[in-house]
């Protein structure tokens, strides 16, 4: 991977907008809020700037940070009906977040916290900023817009891979090798851009809100960012991606499906190396997994036989150290955590266990229910809806084999969509 940099002109660039938009949250929240949300994923390609040799520990993405601050200071006024349950249990989640670490008598880390105030951030801003389906539609073409720079340039990148031109940022491993990422740490945190992409475009196409002469384009990303995701050779993000292609076309407009389709398939026939690693890595874990049953049921034995370590390309190696340490935690800190981030989980579910325990664990799934629950009782538009249901699934799958939801904006969108969605729901359910 190409080394972290630290370009004088880009660290000012950044700093520039930053400023920019953090005046802005003083005086125009509503439009800073735009800006934020209509740049921050093509601005988290600021992420390889070093800013250590000017005395700074933290990146211009954590410094962006204090711009989602301020719009969550200022903004329009929130009625105490538009507070919601998953919201109020965010909150709580976010307390023992805060908590777990002290109960051990660890150090309190600041990013580890922030990073998990991304469900609460998000659900907020949803109920602050959005209050109508015009403003909903309104924030997904600026997310939309936000990932065209970053889903051209990866294209790009796999495109002069083909020539043995190797632009921008990749990954190599000894057990999937060398991987393309775009603007991004890895491929993971890159899939996630593109699902957004994907999500946020297809809603836009299916609900007729995409200018006429603007229409092509639109198509044309689609394919574009499948491929990526598939180069990516990330299983759980490729399913996801995949999940919502299949959720936007089915039952809708055959000459869309067909041009969606016939795009899609035109790609697929450069991914050939790709799909190879994809089916090569698939009958492995087959072949590993061959006497186990049900997945589920034989869980207990994935993790404690050493037979299975190297399944999920290494991925049952993590997951059983992190259970063996959590084993061998007290009482204590098994219902709130050791307080010890194992970053290289490879799944939210593990990653979140041995951090802040059971109990915490417990109060991130219960939120997702009550927010799962919450959407099929309101009274809310179908596209609306399947929007949010989208994003929390997304998410939900996405944790099982990597923990990149917890630590990027990714985390943010998904619930401030949500949010919004669900403020919407209640505006038209509440009398």
């Amino acid at each position: 991977m190409i080394a972290p940099v630290s370009p004088l002109p880009s660290a000012s660039l950044g700093f520039l907008i930053i400023g920019y938009l953090a005046f802005l949250t003083f005086f125009k929240p509503v439009k800073a809020f735009c800006f934020i949300f209509g740049i921050k994923l093509t601005f988290d390609a600021f992420w390889f700037i070093d800013l250590s040799p000017i005395g700074l520990e933290y990146g211009l993405l954590e410094i962006f940070f204090v711009t989602i601050v301020g719009i969550s200071f200022f903004g329009p006024r929130i009625s105490f009906r538009e507070i919601s349950w998953p919201l109020v249990g965010s909150v709580i989640y976010l307390g023992w977040v805060a908590f777990s670490p002290i109960s051990n008598e660890q150090t309190f880390y600041i990013p580890i916290f922030v990073r998990q105030a991304g469900i609460c951030i998000g659900l907020f801003l949803g109920i602050r900023y959005i209050k109508n389906k015009v403003q909903l539609d309104f924030l997904i073409y600026l997310l939309f817009l936000s990932t065209i720079f970053p889903v051209l340039a990866s294209f790009l990148q796999i495109i002069l891979s083909y020539l043995d031109i190797t632009i921008l940022y990749h990954k190599t491993d000894s057990v999937r090798g060398f991987r393309l990422s775009g603007f991004y740490y890895d491929p993971a945190t890159s899939g996630m851009v593109n699902i957004i992409s994907l999500l946020s475009n297809l809603h836009l196409i299916r609900n007729n809100l995409v200018p006429k002469k603007y229409l092509s384009y639109h198509f044309a990303l689609i394919p574009c960012a499948y491929f990526i995701t598939l180069a990516g050779t990330t299983r759980s993000v490729l399913f996801v991606a995949t999940v919502i292609v299949l959720a936007y076309i089915l039952g809708k407009s055959l000459k869309q499906n067909l041009q969606i389709i016939f795009l899609c398939a035109f790609l697929l026939l450069f991914a050939q190396p790709y799909m190879e690693k994809l089916q090569e890595r698939n009958l492995k874990d087959l072949y590993q997994g061959k006497d186990i049953s049900s997945l589920w049921d034989e869980l207990p034995r994935i993790l404690e036989d050493d037979q299975y370590r190297s399944m999920f390309t290494g991925r049952v190696s993590l997951w059983q150290n992190i259970w063996s340490m959590y084993k061998s935690a007290s009482p204590s800190q098994k219902l709130w955590g050791t307080g010890y981030t194992y970053a290289n989980a490879h799944s939210s579910y593990f990653f979140l266990l041995l951090g802040i325990g059971a109990g915490g664990l417990i109060l991130y799934l219960l939120i997702h229910l009550r927010l799962l629950s919450e959407l099929f009782s309101l009274r809310l538009s179908l596209s609306s809806k399947k929007l949010a249901l989208l994003c929390i699934v997304s998410i939900l799958l996405l944790g099982t084999s990597t923990t990149a939801v917890n630590y990027t904006s990714f985390q943010w969108i998904v619930y401030l969509l949500v949010g919004g969605a669900s403020n919407l729901g209640r505006q038209e359910t509440l009398p």
